[in-house]
């Protein structure tokens, strides 16, 4: 292999695997949100102490629930292979001012 070809599988490999990773956090979120809805337990005071005893920061965790309740099928989340849960909450966050 070229030293070309070599570096152009590395940045394949580091690209793929960075983005599964992230996704895979995202994922996460969305799941733990879909669940909190689905079993009615979006309340403000419920969500932090939950938050807490989970080890979740609760602003993460409403933008959770916030996230399942917009898109309830993660698929159709607008995104590219540099998403994170960072950017999830800024989009998410610009979504809500616009309403």
């Amino acid at each position: 292999m070229t030293y070309p070809d070599l570096k152009e599988e590395c940045l394949n490999i580091y690209t793929e695997l960075s983005y599964n990773s992230r996704w895979v956090r995202i994922a996460m979120f969305h799941l733990i949100g879909k669940l909190l809805l689905e079993n009615n337990e979006v309340v403000e005071g419920k969500l932090d102490k939950l938050a807490y005893t989970i080890g979740v920061d609760p602003y993460d965790l409403g933008t959770a629930v916030l996230f399942a309740n917009r898109y309830p099928d993660l698929d159709d989340f607008p995104h590219d292979k540099t998403i994170s849960w960072s950017q999830v909450r800024g989009i998410l966050d610009a979504q809500t001012k616009e309403t």
